[in-house]
């Protein structure tokens, strides 16, 4: 009777590359033992995961070798030898075979798309001229073709076939094949994300793309399942499985080696046509970013309205601590007077001139006073002082400047409802074009979402206008207003009075910036944005001659 290659856990190891592409065999042995030390029953050196297809005949053939060397007999060494090409699968597990390895794994041949009756003949073919066992693999979500249980029936019985690391995710086959193979053709399975459910119909364990960075982890789950402590092997499969399913959130290994990266393992780059999970671009004054979808997260508004507040003002006070450190800091450099002209002259007074262009607000502008759902407000040309440019170039000159979002409003804020492994938020949508970067335009961002009440404005359908008046439904909740308190307490711990009137003050002006857009493109409600503006205007003048605008 065959015995298994190993139970429990074997890591599919990634291949750390260096800078030139080359492999990187320091880093290389630095992972291979840390996977020892995580307690792996194997390793499985020239898998998909480490990149095996995009690697030179030379290059695999030394990176087997190096990887049983290192290992000296630690633990089973598995060497990935599959190919569409017979012949070549044949060299590459008889190099492997005189390197010292315990064993093979030959993927199904890719894109040639055999019959099963070629897979029987590829197959048989190899073990015939090897000498050590062979395991099976079947992805057909990457190679276009999948093992038949009857398939599987016929190459049992050929004494060098020792199972399969299926990945096919096919239950049905895994069963059918387990009660047709007998108790000695072993399986082990290929998916991460499968592990409990396919030991305890009888896999072996699995050989895992996670446990580069979790070795503990998936050890303990197989060796769990080996005791038939599944239960306990269940809670640990669902308690990860949002990080398994990160892991696969692009073809493999792109992920698990962007992940060891970030956590220092030195996994290095990725081959071509492989390529960073991470795309950018910067052009046209716009940026974009391709960004993993996360399902398990929501807006900082709608996280704010169903959990504690104490929840959503750790959550922005991390944001704020997290860009400063990480982002205005590192990027700090002098204010520039001659951007700051500019940023007045196109964010300030063309706009303040758009609105007196505006023929939809000119009965409300020409007014004194305007009242807004019956709060009596001095209107824009009683502010004028407010938008002076001597004062706002002094202003505006104390501003620290440096790399900043842009666009920080609260819905740009996502936060995770399991944070699990993955931290609890993360920013999207940045924007470039601002012309004076200072990190006080982002606090004014969230000034206008928090202060100016913008969310709840978007929600608002109706407004009506009579004169100088202004009505409409503003729903704004409590929760709001203890995330403004609390964002407020904070810039004012951080900065003195003059730089929190100089946020204020990019509140104002992104509400400025605002109104021809909401003239062009909402002009129903147009009125009620410039309420809003209004308002904003009002509590920073109070501001600035010494009141609380909390």
């Amino acid at each position: 009777m065959r015995t298994p290659v190993f139970t429990g856990n074997c890591v599919a190891i990634a291949t750390p590359f260096d800078a030139s592409g080359t492999i990187n065999y320091d880093a290389f042995g630095r992972l291979i033992d840390a996977q020892i030390a995580g307690g792996v029953d194997a390793i499985c050196v020239c898998g998909t995961t480490g990149e095996s297809a995009t690697m030179t005949i030379r290059e695999h053939i030394a990176a087997v070798e190096y990887c049983v060397k290192r290992v000296d007999h630690r633990v089973k060494v598995i060497a990935g030898a599959g190919s569409n090409d017979t012949t070549a699968a044949v060299y590459l597990s008889l190099h492997a075979q005189d390197s010292g390895a315990d064993a093979l794994l030959h993927v199904t041949p890719y894109y040639n798309k055999c019959s099963q009756a070629g897979l029987i003949k590829h197959y048989e073919y190899i073990a015939d001229r090897v000498d050590l066992p062979v395991i099976l693999y079947n992805v057909p979500s990457r190679t276009g073709v999948s093992f038949t249980a009857e398939t599987y029936q016929v190459l049992s019985q050929n004494p060098k076939i020792n199972g399969v690391k299926e990945a096919s995710g096919n239950f049905s086959l895994l069963a059918h094949t387990r009660h047709l193979c007998g108790d000695d053709f072993y399986i082990w399975s290929g998916n991460d994300d499968q592990v409990v459910p396919m030991m305890s119909l009888g896999a072996k364990g699995v050989i895992s793309v996670a446990s580069n960075i979790i070795p503990e982890v998936m050890v303990k789950m197989t060796h769990l399942c080996l005791d038939n402590d599944f239960a306990s092997a269940s809670k640990l499969q669902i308690e990860y499985m949002d990080l398994i399913d990160a892991l696969f959130c692009e073809v493999n290994p792109i992920p698990v080696k962007a992940a060891m990266n970030l956590m220092g393992m030195e996994a290095g780059p990725l081959r071509l046509p492989l390529c960073d999970i991470l795309q950018s671009s910067t052009e046209d004054g716009c940026c974009w970013y391709d960004m993993v979808y996360d399902p398990q997260a929501v807006g900082l508004f709608r996280y704010l309205h169903s959990n504690p507040v104490e929840k959503s003002t750790a959550i922005l006070r991390e944001v704020l601590d997290t860009l400063e450190e990480k982002l205005y800091r590192p990027t700090a450099r002098p204010a520039d007077m001659e951007k700051i002209e500019q940023y007045i002259d196109k964010k300030v007074d063309a706009n303040l001139q758009k609105l007196r262009d505006a023929r939809s607000l000119r009965e409300l502008m020409a007014a004194d006073t305007i009242w807004v759902n019956g709060v009596e407000y001095k209107n824009l040309h009683q502010l004028a002082w407010l938008f002076d440019r001597e004062r706002l170039k002094t202003l505006f000159a104390a501003d620290p400047v440096g790399t900043i979002h842009g666009d920080l409003t609260i819905e740009n804020i996502i936060c995770r409802l399991n944070p699990g492994a993955n931290g609890g938020w993360y920013l999207i949508d940045p924007n470039t074009g601002n012309l004076h970067e200072s990190p006080f335009l982002d606090y004014g961002k969230l000034l206008q979402s928090l202060h100016g009440s913008y969310e709840f404005m978007m929600k608002t359908p109706r407004v009506t206008v009579q004169g100088s008046r202004i009505d409409f439904a503003l729903t704004r909740s409590a929760a709001y207003d203890a995330l403004y308190r609390a964002l407020m307490a904070d810039l004012q711990s951080r900065y003195p009075a003059a730089q929190v009137e100089s946020i204020l003050m990019h509140e104002v002006i992104h509400w400025l910036r605002l109104m021809p857009y909401k003239l062009a493109k909402d002009r129903k409600r147009a009125p009620m944005f410039y309420a809003g503006l209004v308002m904003v205007a009002n509590d920073v003048a109070n501001f600035a001659k010494g009141e609380n605008v909390c």
